[in-house]
């Protein structure tokens, strides 16, 4: 019999299909006298919905939760069940599997969920490999491993996904039942609740921001040739008095000061580490406005369908020892491409073993960090070229030496006033020759200033004070999230528990993993608890209400990363051996039903808590305007207020600033509609609000208009 090959998608099939050997192909799979080669497409199965344990759950009511079922039912996807059916079919032509999913957490558990649900009893063994490279293939075929190996990595993926299942369909059906009203589901996730708290909580951080004026002194010195900027230090935290700053600006003006102290420091700013999938996403998110789920999307499109990097979704900046020389030949294969230049002046010497900023084994759990595979492929998209070449240059910075700066602190006293200066002094550009200079990261305001030309300050030698003068400052609000930082932070949630104990056991603890964050981001925005405004993560209505609610039934553990943080511990020893399985679903089970009680108990909270409003009812002036599918209604239709505007009026969508132009003025600016008779020319109206109780909306045509020959002119009509 034959060998069944179960890739994780058809490329990755076709691809391991074409290291082999020769195939013919099939209906959904490939084929020849040693291989069945076939793939999933994703997840092909999921657990199954309440209502498939129990008829009454297809209702969501209260008085059912919490469901926790004994035994976890798995379900197909309905729009992959064909090529199930057909992993079905081949298998019983095979004697023995290899699991060729992705080497991860998630694709052990695609193939662990297909082999349950098919009831397969044949052997299995384990490819694990970082590149689709023919070479990395062959190499992970001579050396599978026995796919029970990897049980206890199948048992944290359960956990986890049934854990999830847990959280979210308890608190989703709660929430949504008690506070959700009609249509408004109210979505609750282990790991997106606390992440949707991170966006609310700086959100409203920038909304009570009181700026407040400051002042400071900057003074310009000299000495001989040398010219430099120092800023008087003082003892309090700000100077809010500009009297007081002006005072001191005349007293050192035209004054000669004194060099007081002079810290020199040799600095070796070595390449910043190979990117992780988040370290990308940020990077490209910051330079390219890109989505985290657009650099995910297009980094596993340069993985699988150009074989141009290695596995992206990873969580390690770091190589191991067997990776070194796989680098060296990349480097060489860019001899004779767009990068020659930059490979002439590297040193393939620099990328070794003992280098830990880049070779550190002991800091890489499934996949080493991204870099490239040596291939340039011809057919890339713009914005695969965009991410293709951030991930090259990372890659080339570790074949040049650290930049080198000298780090100058000096402190100049001037009529017993102190003045402080901090420079850095570049004196060998290394690696950062790759970058161009509008590329570099983001200047922080406190960084030194940084100059290419010698800083020769003499300490024994007196400088004058050329000029000073008063500063004003504003504080600065916090900054807004965007995809880049919010992936950042996820990845430092550790850090942000309150606890000083526990935050310091778990301060290495993530949000998510790099296959999920852009998930969680994008169904964020898709339940309309955080909207994008340019780059800026800003929260609903809706989702602030959601956090402050939760928060105020004494359920802060679900908003914070505490608890997720201690789950990712636990399922990470689990993965490894060291944790209990039935211990941790025992934990996630309690608390499950400590989120419904408290839901169960709660009062006083008003349903229009939770809905995105765009203003107060014209009509009953109690209720507000919420979005629905085709319009705009008040939140008070239950208690018979009609008031509707639909979206698409006289055949134009509305905009929102239309909708509120409506509301206010009752009629919007002039606006152009399309005609839709035959050979009638298009038309300019203005929509007006014709009845404030239902929401009835006309056209109003300007006085030229009126006057013309209209008969000639269609007759607008709705829709």
């Amino acid at each position: 019999m034959k060998t069944l090959i179960l890739a994780e998608k058809p490329d990755m099939g076709k691809k391991i299909a074409q290291t082999l050997g020769q195939f013919s192909s099939k209906n959904g799979y490939l084929e020849n006298d040693s291989y069945i080669v076939t793939w999933a497409i994703g997840h092909l199965l999921g657990l199954a919905e309440p209502e498939a344990y129990d008829d009454q759950y297809k209702r969501w009511d209260m008085q059912h939760l919490p469901i926790i079922p004994k035994t976890f039912l798995l379900e197909p996807n309905q729009k992959t069940l064909k090529q199930l059916k057909i992993i079905q079919t081949v298998a019983k032509q095979c004697s023995q599997a290899i699991n060729c999913c992705d080497g991860a957490r998630e694709g052990e558990y695609i193939f662990r969920l297909i082999y349950q649900y098919l009831r397969l009893t044949i052997p299995v063994r384990r490819l694990w490999i970082s590149s689709l490279t023919p070479d990395a293939i062959r190499k992970g075929f001579k050396e599978l491993r026995n796919g029970s190996e990897y049980n206890n990595l199948y048992m944290a993926a359960r956990s986890r996904s049934e854990a999830d299942w847990l959280i979210g369909m308890n608190g989703t059906r709660a929430f949504s039942t008690k506070f959700g009203g009609h249509g408004n589901v109210l979505s609750i996730g282990r790991v997106q609740t606390p992440v949707l708290a991170m966006i609310s909580d700086r959100h409203e951080s920038i909304d009570k921001f009181q700026p407040q004026n400051y002042f400071e002194v900057e003074a310009m010195f000299q000495q001989e040739s040398l010219n430099y900027k120092g800023i008087w230090q003082y003892n309090e935290q700000k100077i809010l008095d500009r009297t007081v700053t002006d005072a001191i600006a005349r007293k050192v003006q035209s004054q000669i000061g004194t060099i007081i102290s002079c810290v020199v420091k040799e600095i070796n700013e070595h390449p910043p580490a190979l990117y992780d999938l988040g370290a990308l996403q940020s990077e490209a998110n910051r330079r390219f406005g890109f989505s985290a789920q657009k650099t995910l999307d297009i980094a596993q499109e340069l993985y699988e369908k150009h074989e141009a990097i290695s596995y992206p979704r990873t969580t390690s900046n770091y190589v191991a020892e067997d990776n070194i020389p796989v680098m060296h030949y990349v480097f060489n294969q860019f001899s004779v491409t767009q990068y020659e230049d930059l490979v002439a002046g590297g040193n393939i010497n620099l990328v070794h073993t003992k280098n830990k900023n880049l070779c550190r084994p002991d800091k890489i759990e499934d996949h080493h960090a991204i870099f490239p595979t040596g291939k340039i492929p011809s057919d890339l998209t713009k914005e695969q070229e965009l991410l293709f070449d951030l991930i090259c240059r990372r890659f080339l910075s570790h074949f040049y030496p650290a930049a080198q700066y000298r780090d100058h602190t000096v402190y100049t006293e001037v009529k017993d006033e102190k003045f402080k200066t901090k420079v850095k002094e570049l004196k060998d550009i290394g690696w950062k020759i790759i970058y161009d200079k509008t590329e570099s990261e983001t200047k922080e305001k406190d960084d030194p200033e940084e100059i290419k030309t010698n800083f020769n300050i003499n300490t024994d030698q007196l400088a004058f004070c050329v000029k000073a003068e008063t500063k004003a400052k504003v504080t600065s609000p916090p900054s807004w999230y965007t995809e880049g930082t919010l992936i950042d932070s996820m990845k430092r949630a550790g850090r942000n528990i309150t606890d000083e104990e526990l935050r310091e056991e778990l301060s290495s603890l993530q949000l998510g993993t790099p296959a999920t964050r852009a998930n969680i981001i994008e169904k964020l925005k898709t339940q309309k608890y955080i909207y994008l405004e340019g780059k800026k993560l800003k929260a609903t209505d809706k989702g602030k209400n959601l956090i402050a609610i939760i928060r105020g039934m004494d359920l802060h553990v679900l908003t914070s990363p505490e608890m997720t943080a201690m789950w990712e511990k636990r399922l990470n020893e689990i993965s490894k051996g060291q944790a209990s399985e039935e211990k941790f679903m025992v934990q996630v089970q309690q608390f499950t039903t400590k989120i419904i009680n408290k839901v169960k108990e709660s009062t006083g909270i008003s349903q229009d808590s939770f809905v995105n409003s765009i203003g107060n009812c014209p009509a009953c002036e109690n209720g507000k305007l919420i979005e629905s599918n085709n319009g705009y209604g008040c939140s008070r239709f239950k208690d018979g207020c009609k008031f509707t505007i639909r979206k698409i009026q006289f055949g134009k969508t509305l905009s929102i600033k239309q909708i509120n132009e409506l509301l206010t003025k009752g009629k919007t600016g002039e606006l152009k509609f399309k005609s839709k008779k035959e050979n009638a020319s298009d038309y300019t109206a203005r929509l007006v609000l014709k009845n404030k109780g239902t929401g009835e909306i006309g056209l109003e045509f300007s006085n030229k208009r009126k006057n013309s020959n209209t008969n000639k002119s269609p007759k607008p009509n709705r829709n």
